[in-house]
């Protein structure tokens, strides 16, 4: 079978979704392949939104991604964003994971995008030149299927279709190629949240939940620095002094990000498979844990697990211009800024050791990413949106966040729209009108 249209997004997480809304708005037929029997990626996982605002609390991200959060607010899926004390970001969306694939779906549908969920990319075919991509073929259900459009933007997260063209990548970090560690999210019921935080807390943010009328703990961050001897004692894995985080829009529900899976590589399925017995052992390890010892987890039960291991970190694209940690810190905005982000540098240990590194723009402003991150300059049909943009290993710990991820996705798919009708090169469109699009549409340069 053969899927004919002007823009082929592969990837429906939180930046393919924003791509395909985004390119199909404009007119084009779009076609959004999903890996997955679910769409939304890590925003399936149960992780807040970080973050629409820089560290000055001034809104730096919009856009679809902002009319997303207005859209979960009518029907009880978040609070809004919400204002954080004592942390490394001003303000936190926490968000009902669940309600929002029911938003994501319904702006799907109302765009007029093609989804073909349970679609895996196989393969691809260039053009005689290698300049640009012809047709990709899929697998799904014992068969292969070809997609053929004018644009193809890669939303993979780990630049899947972008890798098959044989164009240079990165991995990891610099000195050594190690990446940072995934993380199994999972929820917790029955907490009583203030007394964890009374022996524990190191933030928290306060907001009305949907469906209360009073306000309650929706974010926190914590740290095990009380039950280090404990730690020690059983040997656990999160080490002592270890900072982690929780958030909900439930009563007395709290999704926990504490594991940390190091050493693996996900663009490796040997290795995912085994996260997914660490990562599960993990949490079965903190549940066991935070019951017999961690004050207001007394009788707490486990209600869920996320679907998948959350990835931070793979490959990065050689772009036509690498985001490098001086760029984030010195705030720079490009002339080609498609998209603004205040999120701050964020790296867990790659070693997996209990430390995060937080680095803020030095003037606490947001920072500008160019359209040329989005695209090597050989392949003229090609865009990349989300975590696999090119910058370095540094700047990607500020990039790769799924608001900073809708954001970039929502650039290359206007952007894959003006290509595909203009029939030009991705490298050919006139920045101007690219960013006069994209104000249009509510995103902020």
């Amino acid at each position: 079978m053969l899927f004919e249209g002007d823009v082929g997004v592969i990837g429906a997480g939180p930046a393919g979704i924003a791509a395909a809304i985004a390119a199909a708005r404009l007119g084009a037929r779009v076609i959004l392949v999903e890996k997955n029997p679910f769409i939304g990626g890590n925003a399936s996982l149960g992780l807040s939104l970080h973050s629409f605002y820089d560290f000055r609390g001034e809104q730096c991200i919009d856009g679809i991604a902002g009319e997303i959060v207005e859209r979960l607010k009518l029907i009880g899926g978040t609070p809004g964003s919400v204002s954080v004390s004592n942390a490394q970001i001003s303000k936190v969306t926490p968000v009902n994971e669940d309600l929002l694939q029911i938003v994501f779906l319904k702006m799907l549908k109302e765009s007029g995008v093609k989804l073909l969920p349970q679609c895996t990319f196989r393969s691809l075919v260039m053009d005689s030149s290698k300049s640009a991509i012809e047709r990709v073929r899929l697998f799904s259900k014992g068969d292969t299927f070809e997609l053929h459009a004018k644009v193809y933007l890669d939303c993979s997260g780990d630049a899947d279709i972008y890798v098959a063209t044989e164009l240079p990548f990165e991995k990891g970090r610099f000195q050594d190629g190690l990446l940072q560690p995934m993380g199994q999210m999972f929820r917790l019921g029955n907490v009583n949240i203030e007394k964890f935080l009374d022996r524990a807390g190191v933030a928290v943010a306060r907001g009305v939940k949907p469906g209360d009328t009073k306000e309650s703990v929706v974010w926190f961050a914590a740290s095990s620095a009380p039950w280090n001897d404990i730690i020690a004692e059983e040997k656990l894995f999160v080490g002592q002094d270890r900072i982690f985080w929780g958030n909900s829009v439930l009563r007395d529900e709290y999704n926990i990000n504490i594991t940390r899976i190091a050493g693996f590589d996900a663009t490796k399925p040997e290795d995912i498979g085994k996260a997914e017995f660490i990562g599960k052992d993990q949490v079965f390890q903190i549940f066991r844990f935070f019951k017999k010892h961690v004050d207001g987890f007394e009788h707490a039960f486990l209600t869920k697990m996320a679907p998948m291991i959350g990835v931070r970190e793979t490959r990065r694209i050689i772009g036509a211009y690498q985001l490098t940690e001086e760029d984030f810190l010195n705030g720079v905005i490009f002339d080609d800024t498609i998209a603004r982000s205040g999120y701050p540098i964020d790296i867990h240990d790659p070693k997996g050791g209990s430390r995060t590194t937080f680095v803020q723009v030095r003037n606490h402003t947001s920072y500008g990413i160019p359209y040329r991150c989005l695209y090597n300059k050989i392949c003229r049909n090609l865009l990349v949106g989300g975590r696999p943009i090119s910058t370095t290993h540094e700047a990607h710990g500020a990039t790769r966040v799924m608001v900073t991820c809708m954001a970039t996705g929502q650039a290359a798919g206007v952007a894959a729209q003006i290509a595909s009708r203009h029939g030009i090169g991705v490298q050919e469109i006139d920045i101007g009108d690219l960013q006069r699009e994209l104000k249009g549409q509510n995103v902020i340069l």
